[in-house]
């Protein structure tokens, strides 16, 4: 079944507001086994509601419309449904009683704006009312039209819970989609592509499509099957090919971060680590922090933005910053190194660099950075150019310094690479 959605609110076409129930409808619809064909966003104008509900009608099999059902002057989504599909506003009488109900409750008059709540098109079915908010269905034609609130909780409940199951159970032939995210980092989405290439005519019915999400590109694997383990099996053959050729770059899959994936490999090693920050200013003791019981694992986080605290904190020769500067492969090794010995930890992390948008030289441009990794059997370093704005090189250093975590973790001849 092919079906659209409709997204209506001044406040969306203003930019005032981002349209959440459109992207959350058609992430749902699609995994139930359904094709979006479309998402269309208009304001609360008449002529713009019934220009699109009467194309949704004429080239889908069912269509979704949210939004303009309050009893605002600006909600008009329900009169202009009612015109347009040429059917009376009947007054629904168990609407009303819900709404004199939930108002008494709150010591609140019933006005007439209240009352408008309770008007429907003829023939239109109550779905799940919500206190003084309700959905409504109408079969139009043989084809099932569904009206929602805007509010994102009410429309994700009222879709989740009635109309995905309504619409399987007219499904003369069900479609199983099974979906998997592999999230890469250090590969630009082009060369991600190229090493995916021809997997899609390999496999029927597999779609590969790419996602930039700075600093990560996820490769989203869908596949859709007359049979759920079919889908799932063909899902697996698919994801082992990708992982076969881009081997390491893959950090993890569907919801996990960077930060959850080097967490369980520490904990699983018993290992410890701490973190000497200079031009990140503690954004990666921040992110590994964001993951409870992070305290296993992360003894310190020391952010050393000056010269002097680097030298007093963490025992930076004064020549070597004179010789090389702060921002080099020389200091950042001190920096990892002393760290780890200072907090007797296994693993020591630094970072230090020049972030923008002043501070570089031709010597060092804005996006140099040095990351630093320190054990008992070895230290190195290693120097970077980023680009973007402060807080893109921010993020790609932290990045950068937490992905070295997990790949010394994953492969011991790592830090003998460099």
């Amino acid at each position: 079944m092919r079906g659209e959605i409709i997204v209506i609110g001044n406040e969306l076409v203003s930019g005032k507001v981002s349209d959440i129930n459109g992207c959350y409808a058609a992430r749902r619809l699609t995994l139930a086994g359904f094709y979006v064909t479309g998402i269309t966003v208009i304001g609360d104008e008449a002529s713009s509601i019934e220009s699109a509900l009467r194309c949704a009608i004429a080239r889908s099999d069912f269509a979704i419309i949210t939004g303009g059902l309050g009893p605002t002057s600006d909600d008009i989504t329900t009169e202009v449904i009612a015109k347009t599909l040429e059917r009376p506003l009947v007054q629904n009488a168990d609407i009303l009683s819900r709404l004199e109900s939930c108002l008494g409750d709150r010591g609140v008059v019933m006005t007439s704006e209240h009352q408008k709540l309770a008007l429907l098109p003829q023939g239109a079915e109550v779905i799940d009312p919500v206190h003084h908010v309700c959905g409504f269905f109408i079969i139009h034609h043989e084809k099932p039209l569904f009206f929602l609130p805007g509010v994102p909780e009410q429309m994700k409940d009222m879709l989740d819970s009635h109309v995905i199951p309504g619409l399987l159970d007219k499904m003369s032939h069900r479609t199983y989609v099974k979906e998997r995210v592999l999230k890469v980092f250090g590969l630009e989405e082009t060369k991600i592509n190229q090493l995916c290439q021809g997997i899609e005519k390999d496999q029927e019915g597999i779609t590969i499509s790419f996602l930039p999400r700075f600093p990560e590109t996820h490769i989203v694997i869908t596949v859709r099957g007359k049979q759920a383990q079919q889908a799932q099996d063909e899902l697996g053959k698919a994801e082992e090919t990708i992982r076969k050729r881009l081997g390491n770059y893959i950090f993890g899959q569907n919801d996990q971060t960077l930060e959850e994936v080097i967490g369980h490999l520490l904990r699983s090693r018993k290992l410890t680590l701490a973190i000497a920050e200079s031009c990140t200013g503690g954004l990666i003791g921040h992110r590994i922090t964001n993951i409870p019981g992070s305290s296993d694992y992360l003894d310190r986080d020391v952010v050393v933005y000056s010269n002097r605290s680097k030298e007093e904190l963490l025992k930076v020769p004064r020549k070597v910053l004179e010789d090389y500067g702060a921002v080099s492969g020389e200091c950042a090794e001190w920096m990892a190194k002393n760290i780890r010995i200072s907090s007797g930890t296994d693993l020591g992390l630094s970072v230090t660099g020049i972030a923008g948008p002043t501070g570089g030289t031709n010597q060092k441009p804005v996006g140099t950075v040095f990351v630093g990794m320190s054990t008992s059997k070895a230290t190195v370093a290693k120097g970077f150019k980023f680009s973007g704005s402060r807080e893109s090189i921010k993020t790609m250093a932290s990045q950068t310094v937490l992905d070295w975590v997990r790949r010394y973790l994953t492969d011991d001849t790592f830090l003998f690479s460099y």
